[in-house]
């Protein structure tokens, strides 16, 4: 979404998107430039090539790191690369607020494949158009909810695995002396039962819970 969010705007172009997405899945490493660096893995490569070839601010990448080999392979090689100062880049990257979280999000994607999710999180975080609201956990209480919902407006909960908000429902429903909502588990055939227990509230002004949506 965040990346739509710059292609509209036109700080992006699609193939970026596409290059994060696939990275250089569609080269053969026999049809590319030999690898030159031992501490590089084949898919890896291929990643590098790819970016130096399809975005016009990574043209040089090959040629910086040849030049800067051992700042590259530490870089490489870090705990937190997506945390830590990019040899040769880094102070262009933040010289372009804009665009420079993208950048840095490449970049990690085509060298550090397992960091990307930590490296997206950070890329929304520092995306104007997006910000920190749209990757710190919500914390909001069911009170808080309670207060900002409206008769006809339904509340939805996205959840993690694991999570049910059903026992806080109830809880506040006592709280509020509210009757208790009719709780109803989606699947085949509950579609009628549903769909009544809707009728059945907008009637009554009582709640229905909707699990498994």
């Amino acid at each position: 979404v965040a990346m739509k969010v710059l292609v509209a705007a036109g700080l992006l172009k699609s193939s970026d998107v596409t290059l994060f997405l696939r990275g250089g899945a569609a080269l053969d490493i026999n049809s590319v430039r030999r690898k030159p660096f031992q501490w590089m893995s084949n898919d890896v490569w291929l990643n590098v090539v790819e970016l130096s070839n399809s975005n016009n601010y990574f043209s040089n990448l090959v040629s910086d790191m040849n030049s800067n080999e051992l700042a590259w392979k530490r870089w490489y090689e870090d705990n937190e690369p997506e945390q830590s100062i990019i040899p040769d880049y880094e102070q262009s990257i933040l010289d372009q607020p804009d665009i420079g979280p993208f950048l840095r999000l490449l970049l990690v994607r085509c060298l550090r494949l397992d960091r990307s999710i930590l490296a997206s999180r950070d890329f929304i975080r520092a995306t104007k158009q997006m910000g920190p609201t749209y990757v710190e956990p919500v914390t909001d209480t069911m009170e808080m909810v309670y207060e900002a919902m409206s008769p006809d407006i339904p509340v939805v909960f996205l959840l993690s695995r694991g999570d049910d908000p059903t026992d806080s429902i109830e809880t506040l429903c006592r709280k509020k002396k509210l009757p208790a909502p009719a709780v109803i588990s989606l699947g085949e055939g509950q579609e009628p039962v549903a769909v009544k227990a809707i009728n059945s509230g907008v009637v009554n002004g009582t709640w229905v819970l909707l699990q498994n949506c």
